[in-house]
């Protein structure tokens, strides 16, 4: 279950990031996510809630970088 809320949560920050360039059907998936992970949260634990943290933290390290390096390209010159 804390691995399902794990997975969601990296799905809907990467679509929440590109949310203008969503169609009708994506944002309705996008929709039914977020009220996927609110059940799931309320089952979660302290413990297993503080696990999606550290997972996520770690992995949005590594999506933050990725955006920056291949996404937002820095000018060279």
């Amino acid at each position: 279950m804390k691995e399902r809320y794990l997975e969601l949560k990296k799905i809907v920050v990467e679509m929440n990031d590109s949310y203008e360039f969503l169609n009708v059907e994506e944002r309705e998936d996008l929709e039914n996510y977020q009220k996927e992970m609110k059940l799931l949260e309320s089952k979660l634990n302290d413990e297993d809630l503080a696990w999606v943290d550290e997972q996520f933290k770690e992995w949005y390290e590594k999506y933050i970088m990725m955006e920056t390096l291949v996404f937002i390209k820095p000018k060279t010159g």
